[in-house]
């Protein structure tokens, strides 16, 4: 930890979060925050505390509690109170107890295996269209932007049924939403909002065979979505799975080509793909933290004492390299079977109810990318870095593609 200072949020956690996240997490179980823009944060650091919040009910997820909380502090740092806040509506991500649950059943029963399972074509060929198009390039290619980027926003746009037309329009209203710009973010959550409403409206008099059309429909023991739960569901599986995917398939193969021996690996045995999927969300998944959670009582972890009414982050990075839970965690290992859960995609009721196609997305890119590049080269990295306390930084990956 030499020559590492300051906490989370400092200067130096923006330049390199795992060392300053380790020096945390050696330093306390929760740590007391300040974000650029003067927000306070209490951060969650360590696996079993980080565990143990996620599925801690005293956390609330709750969209009217938040947004005031958040609010109330931007306005008395003399911001917009609505700036950042955007995303926190009444809706699957930020709801608690039997609102979440009814929620949760429905989006399991659009989400569950029949629908997963048949996306699986679909994601192998629109990420072996990309990876063709990546090829074309004359020279280095940067993979975030050729791939990363366009395959999720790709595979949910098709299995929502986004016109081709109309998909790169999406991709700066999911940003400005990702960002927390609050300049724009406002304007995107509602572009974006009324968007995705006007598709709902021609589903609903034609429906076809793509998700939205299934939320209309689907009925779990006499309930149904209305129009504007619909329309919720939707922004979230659009800026939900692309920034953490192309960060996830980003970081991923530029993990993989720092060690040569590594892709060299997964290209003569394709069986260490889910493996090396699962280690590469570990070590440096798509998120920084989970998203906000506020505490409705007094909460203590690690003899540290979170406060009623604070809002409370819980570190994803930190607790997935968290020696206690992972030995030698800044390593990346093929073997890895660990007994501690992976918590790239969340814990608890409030697990990505997307990961399995994050997963896949990511299997399919690796898988694909190694059978037919065996002697890539990672060229140059760069970095530029997210205002958001809960994505990771944007990374170009710049790679030669040499088959």
């Amino acid at each position: 930890m030499t020559g590492i200072a300051g906490g989370t949020f400092s200067a130096e956690y923006w330049r390199c979060p795992h060392e300053v996240g380790a020096a945390v997490r050696e330093r306390t179980a929760v740590e007391r925050a300040v974000l650029p823009d003067g927000r306070e944060m209490w951060v969650i650091t360590r696996h079993r505390d980080a565990v143990a919040a996620l599925a801690d009910p005293r956390l609330s997820k709750d969209a009217a509690a938040l947004r005031a909380a958040i609010g109330a502090q931007l306005r008395e740092l003399g911001h917009d109170g609505e700036a950042v806040t955007g995303l926190i509506g009444e809706n699957l991500l930020f709801s608690d107890g039997t609102g979440h649950a009814r929620l949760r059943r429905i989006a399991n029963r659009v989400f569950g295996g029949r629908r997963m399972r048949s996306a699986r074509p679909l994601v192998r060929e629109i990420t072996s269209r990309l990876i063709d198009q990546a090829a074309a390039v004359e020279g280095p290619v940067d993979l975030r932007e050729r791939v990363g980027l366009p395959l999720p926003l790709e595979v949910i746009s098709d299995l929502l049924g986004v016109p081709a037309g109309h998909r790169a329009m999406l991709r700066p209203w999911v940003e400005d939403l990702v960002e927390e710009d609050p300049e724009r973010a406002p304007a995107a959550g509602v572009a974006l909002g009324g968007y995705l409403g006007g598709l709902l409206a021609q589903r609903a008099r034609d429906p076809g065979d793509d998700l939205i059309s299934e939320l209309v429909g689907c009925e779990v023991d006499g309930d149904r979505l209305d129009p504007q739960e619909v329309v919720m569901m939707a922004v979230l599986l659009v800026v939900g799975g692309y920034e953490t995917t192309a960060n996830a398939v980003t970081n991923a193969v530029r993990t993989l080509l720092v060690d040569p021996g590594r892709w060299a690996a997964l290209h003569e045995d394709p069986s260490l793909v889910p493996a090396a999927v699962e280690e590469a969300l570990r070590i440096e998944g798509g998120l920084r933290h989970a998203t906000y959670r506020i505490a409705t009582t007094p909460v203590t972890y690690g003899g540290v004492t979170i406060p009623e009414g604070a809002v409370v982050a819980v570190s994803l990075l930190g607790a997935n390299r968290d020696p206690a839970a992972f030995p030698d965690p800044d390593e990346f290992r093929l073997d890895r079977r660990p007994d501690a859960p992976n918590l790239a995609f969340g814990y608890g009721v409030h697990y990505c109810v997307g990961a399995q196609l994050g997963r896949m997305e990511l299997a399919e890119a690796v898988g694909q990318l190694t059978a037919r590049f065996p002697r890539a080269r990672l060229l140059e990295r760069e970095q530029r870095f997210s205002a958001s306390p809960v994505t990771l930084a944007r990374l170009g990956v710049r790679v030669l593609l040499s088959p």
